[in-house]
């Protein structure tokens, strides 16, 4: 049936493994860790790659190397091969799959692993700290098997189900509470401490205190959630913070002076690749639907708590 397709030489696994290197890593130095024989032998395996196929799968874009359409369509192909085969090895070795699920930090650490935990945690996972837009494209070219992010951010490249809304509150130390504390004022009077990183949530934050004549001006910008609720914590610094990191022990010694800013909430969901799911079979949506469940049971117990 593949006698004549294989008959030319130049098609193996490790060349193709080289052109899912240089997909995964944007330029061939970076694929090749930057080690100049390491870098020839991938070269050496990409070009016989294009002969096998008799179709340039790269292409030069000033001195970088680059997919064209078709070899970023074949790296997909391999990628998928791949995932099957690794599956396959681990099953008939009665090994455990190594799911893989990218998100942001507090979604990791507050959301994902008490979900985990609530589901009984069967399976090996291995949990990947990314941006959004990693998450995203990650998912689509299968380097992860499911990732969670925003709603608003779901391509059509991937599939999606709703997890829940992450809901935000105003948190501040109870010693810089001074009276009855509105919201315009908890963010325009305050020093605040917020993620650097997130842009948008800063955005949005700003036009809360523009509406009312105010500036919303951060004084310590973090590079996670921990960051700010610790800064919150030496009772100098007010932040906007989840909901779903606030429990009873967090809050001791704080004022939550508004509970839930609407404008700044953010319905957020479950992604994975369709193909994924197909070429992993039945164990792949069983491990999807029981880690769907486990995160939209662990919002509702938020809420219930709230």
């Amino acid at each position: 049936m593949f006698k004549e397709f294989l008959q030319t030489g130049g098609l193996s696994l490790e060349r193709l493994h080289s052109l899912v290197q240089l997909a995964d890593a944007g330029s061939l130095a970076k694929a090749a860790g930057h080690d100049p024989n390491q870098q020839s032998r991938m070269s050496h395996h990409l070009s016989e790659l294009n002969e096998f196929f008799k179709t340039p799968l790269t292409e030069r874009s000033g001195r970088t190397l680059k997919l064209t359409r078709a070899g970023a369509e074949l790296a997909e192909i391999a990628r998928s091969q791949f995932s099957a085969l690794r599956a396959f090895s681990r099953r008939v070795q009665s090994k455990d799959y190594e799911w893989r699920i990218g998100a942001g930090d507090s979604i990791l650490q507050w959301w994902l692993i008490p979900a985990l935990a609530r589901g009984g945690a069967p399976n090996l996972w291995t949990l990947h700290n990314l941006r959004t837009t990693e998450i995203v494209s990650q998912v689509a070219d299968e380097r992860l098997d499911f990732g969670i992010v925003r709603s608003d951010a779901v391509k059509d490249s991937v599939h999606a189900s709703d997890i829940g809304t992450i809901r935000y509150a105003i948190v501040v130390p109870r010693r810089l509470v001074r009276g009855n504390l509105s919201t315009e004022a908890a963010l325009a009077d305050l020093p605040h401490a917020t993620i650097g990183t997130d842009g948008q949530l800063t955005e949005r934050l700003r036009k809360i205190a523009s509406g009312h004549g105010n500036i919303f001006q951060p004084r310590l910008k973090c590079d996670s959630l921990g960051l700010c609720l610790a800064a919150v914590r030496t009772g100098r610094y007010a932040a906007v913070l989840p909901t779903f990191i606030l429990d009873e022990d967090t809050v001791v010694g704080m004022e939550i002076v508004e509970a839930d800013l609407e404008e700044l909430s953010r319905p957020m969901a479950l992604i994975w690749n369709p193909r994924t799911l197909e070429v992993m079979g039945d164990s792949a949506h069983r491990t999807k639907d029981a880690l769907l469940s486990a995160l939209q049971a662990e919002d509702q117990e938020r809420r219930l708590e709230g």
